[in-house]
């Protein structure tokens, strides 16, 4: 390759400069958008393990509410049966607001209460009676 003498700025001189200019701007193009694509998907790894993470929090937080409730639902019950006995004004309150709150077509908490109260009396009747 023969170089001749150039002039800064009047690259137009001499067509393998052009040429070589041009291959150098394409190249450092080419690497500044190798660069801007590596830190995008570096960003949305990052977003994606963020995401990823606040679902699986989400997931493990519905999962201790599933369990909390199985264990106050299998509580509620006893204490229901408990509190069903009593007839003081907080046994009341406390029975109904320990029942579980009933799926679609189940008994509403009042008339599960109620009908504990009635199975505790008939019981309680039985046993005198024996």
């Amino acid at each position: 390759m023969d170089l001749e003498y150039a002039v800064v700025g009047q690259t137009k001189l001499n067509t393998q400069l052009d040429q070589f200019a041009s291959q150098i701007q394409d190249r450092e193009q080419a690497r500044i958008t190798r660069r801007t694509n590596e830190q995008k998907v570096t960003q949305f790894l990052g977003e994606q393990e963020l995401k990823s993470t606040e679902a699986l929090t989400e997931q493990r937080q519905m999962v201790i509410d599933v369990n909390t409730n199985h264990v106050l639902a299998k509580v509620s019950v006893a204490l229901g049966e408990i509190f069903a006995s009593d007839d003081s004004d907080f046994a009341k309150l406390f029975s109904a607001y320990m029942t579980p709150v009933p799926l679609k077509g189940a008994p509403s908490p009042l008339r599960v209460t109620s009908l504990l109260k009635k199975s505790v009396q008939q019981q309680k009747a039985d046993h005198a009676e024996q």
